[in-house]
């Protein structure tokens, strides 16, 4: 879409060992962002990057709109087999974990009308009352696209972001109306 200046950052696995430099490396590339572009407007961030584009409310308070797709904002997973090979594979222990979930929603709180979450109610790792946010607006996919027959092309929790169905009939409009705001003010 015309007007729309993008970039993907990926700055790496989340790990114990490795929060602060991804923390870092994250807020390198918004710098870098900033000084190529001059403002940040929007960013999306899948599972993860969704808690941690909402964490960056905390050192870029004029951040326009995050949209956190399927991301666990409720602590974790209801799939408790997950959340103990996600602990493993990320190495962050459970208390470490919930601490970093509460810093990065204490940070947001205060942005919550500026935060969009989409979720599935077909998610089985991050379902909406796990993806939901406090105070934000949390789509639900099926509650938008209710009347579509393509509704099983989003089901799972990697097919949400990449459906195209979801980039038109979501995303598209919640960038739209961040457009439509930005030519009235």
């Amino acid at each position: 879409m015309q007007g729309f200046r993008t970039r993907v950052a990926n700055p790496g696995w989340l790990s114990n060992t490795s929060f602060t430099r991804q923390a870092k490396k994250l807020r390198e590339e918004v710098d870098k962002f900033l000084h190529d572009v001059g403002e940040l407007e929007v960013i999306i961030g899948h599972s993860i990057g969704g808690l941690e584009a909402v964490g960056l409310f905390g050192a870029y308070p004029d951040i326009k709109k995050v949209i956190a797709i399927e991301s666990p904002f409720s602590n974790g997973t209801p799939w408790r087999v997950v959340e103990f090979g996600a602990r493993s594979m990320i190495r962050i222990l459970e208390p470490m974990q919930t601490a970093i979930l509460k810093g990065i929603i204490r940070k947001g709180r205060p942005f919550a009308d500026r935060i969009t979450t989409v979720t599935t109610v077909h998610d089985k790792l991050v379902p909406p009352s796990f993806a939901a946010f406090p105070g934000a607006k949390n789509i639900i996919a099926e509650e938008v696209l209710s009347n579509r027959k393509e509704r099983k092309i989003f089901r799972t929790h990697t097919a949400l972001p990449n459906s195209p169905l979801i980039r038109e009939e979501i995303l598209l409009p919640e960038l739209l109306s961040l457009q439509e705001l930005k030519a009235t003010a």
